[in-house]
């Protein structure tokens, strides 16, 4: 269960961004080398926010206006309710007792 949450969070912002920044362009049905870096640094991102307990590395690549849900239900509308809800969380001795697995990236 304890990796429900970060691989949930993970899908949505991988998503979130990929699609955010996609909005100007055609999107290839391939992509390419640059689309794939990116999104291997959001993960990278991601993996040492968490590891970290790094809300602002976490949350930096989130738009300003996103919809985050986490495993457990929990909404937050934007980034910055969604960095105050991680900063706080981060803090918590249950959450800083965890181990962080890093994401395996297949594009």
């Amino acid at each position: 269960m304890r990796r429900i949450l970060p691989i949930t969070i993970l899908v949505i912002a991988a998503v979130s961004i990929v699609f955010g920044q996609s909005t100007n362009k055609k999107a290839s049905s391939r992509g390419n080398a640059q689309d794939e870096e990116a999104i291997k640094q959001v993960v990278a991102n991601w993996d040492e926010g968490w590891k970290e307990f790094d809300a602002q590395l976490v949350t930096q690549d989130y738009a300003e206006d996103a919809d985050w849900t986490n495993a457990f239900g929990v909404e937050r509308k934007g980034r910055a309710e969604i960095h105050k809800f991680l900063a706080d969380g981060f803090t918590r001795p249950e959450m800083r007792s965890r181990r962080s697995t890093p994401s395996t990236v297949v594009i």
